[in-house]
């Protein structure tokens, strides 16, 4: 974590998003990971092959722009530019830049029927209330 103190430069470059993986990385009982949508979280000096942040899995990465994670916490994830589409496993997903969450499972959407079946019910309700 010093090493990356004292080659970062705050005003441009890596964000605080990157900081927070630097300390997540360096407490690996935590098996945590940010989210896919964290811009900056996969910044590294330099060309990196290792394990994953959350230690339960492997990446390559190319200064964060380019790279390619596999981790039971991770997940699938490719990253160009910042960019992550990203395969959960444990909770079977599909996430995408600009959509977010598309869950697989049959509660999932269960769940999404049943909103919209409420919705539909509250606009006739409402529209039954004008006139």
């Amino acid at each position: 974590m010093r090493r990356w103190l004292a080659t970062t430069d705050f005003g441009r470059g890596p964000n605080s998003n990157t900081f927070v993986a630097v300390v997540l990385r360096a407490v690996p009982e935590l098996r945590a990971a940010l989210p896919p949508t964290a811009i900056g979280k996969d910044f590294r000096p330099g060309v990196f092959v290792g394990l994953a942040d959350s230690r339960t899995g492997v990446e390559a990465d190319l200064l964060g722009v380019l790279g390619v994670k596999v981790g039971w916490v991770e997940g699938v994830e490719i990253n160009l530019f910042s960019f992550v589409a990203c395969l959960d496993l444990r909770q079977p997903a599909l996430k995408l830049p600009g959509f977010g969450r598309i869950d697989f499972t049959t509660r999932a959407v269960s769940t999404n029927v049943m909103s919209d079946a409420a919705l539909g019910t509250q606009r006739l309700a409402r529209g039954s209330e004008l006139n």
